[in-house]
C-alpha cells in the first residue's frame, strides 16, 4: 500500500492576506479620520458665519449668510453620516433628509411645520449626496420661508424613490399657500 502526500506551504499567502486586511483597516480609520475632520472643519465655518452674521445690523446681510450657514451644515451632516455609518463610501439618503429637514425647520424656527420623508432608502455615494442635499436643503428652504406666510401651519412632504439603472427621483412638496396668480416661471 502506498500513500502520496501533496503539501503546500501557505504562509506567505497567509501572511500576504493579514497584511492586506490591516492595511484596509488604517485606510478606513484614515478614512473615518478625514470624514470627521471634514465636518468639523465645516462646523468652524458656519460658526464664523454666525459670528459674522451677529455683527450686521442689516436683515437681508443677516439672512444670506445664515443660508450660507445653513447650507455648510447640510454638508457637514452628510460628513457626520458618514463617519458614523459602516459604510465609509455610501450614506442612506432617505434616513439623513429626515435629519436635514428636521435641523432646517428647527433653524429656521418653523416648528408649526411638520415633514415627512417617504420613499426608498436609497444609497448615495459622497459626490452624489452633497449636491443632492444641497438642492434639497434649497427646496425645503423655498418652501419655509414663502409656503407658509405670518408662521402658518403646514407639512413638507419629501420624496426619494430609486427608479433603477442610477436614477434616483427627488421631490419636494408642501401644502402652503401656493404660487400667485399669474406667476409665469419664464419671467423669473
Amino acid at each position: 500500500s502506498r500513500i502520496d502526500c501533496l503539501l503546500t506551504d501557505i504562509t506567505q499567502e497567509k501572511q500576504s492576506e493579514a497584511e492586506l486586511q490591516s492595511s484596509l483597516r488604517e485606510k478606513e480609520l484614515l478614512l473615518k479620520e478625514i470624514h470627521h475632520r471634514v465636518k468639523n472643519n465645516l462646523q468652524v465655518i458656519s460658526s464664523l458665519l454666525n459670528l459674522q452674521a451677529g455683527m450686521h445690523r442689516d436683515e437681508q446681510l443677516r439672512k444670506e449668510l445664515h443660508e450660507s450657514q445653513q447650507r455648510i451644515r447640510t454638508m457637514a451632516l452628510i460628513h457626520e453620516r458618514l463617519y458614523k455609518s459602516g459604510n465609509l463610501a455610501r450614506i442612506g439618503f432617505k434616513e439623513y433628509l429626515d435629519s436635514l429637514v428636521g435641523q432646517l425647520v428647527r433653524s429656521m424656527g418653523t416648528e408649526a411645520i411638520g415633514w415627512t420623508v417617504e420613499g426608498d432608502d436609497v444609497l448615495l455615494s459622497i459626490g452624489q449626496a452633497i449636491p443632492a442635499a444641497l438642492i434639497v436643503n434649497e427646496l425645503v428652504t423655498n418652501a419655509l420661508k414663502h409656503a407658509f406666510p405670518g408662521g402658518g401651519r403646514g407639512r413638507i412632504v419629501v420624496g426619494i424613490f430609486d427608479r433603477g439603472d442610477s436614477l434616483t427621483d427627488f421631490s419636494v412638496r408642501d401644502d402652503g399657500r401656493g404660487l400667485p396668480m399669474g406667476f409665469n416661471i419664464h419671467q423669473v
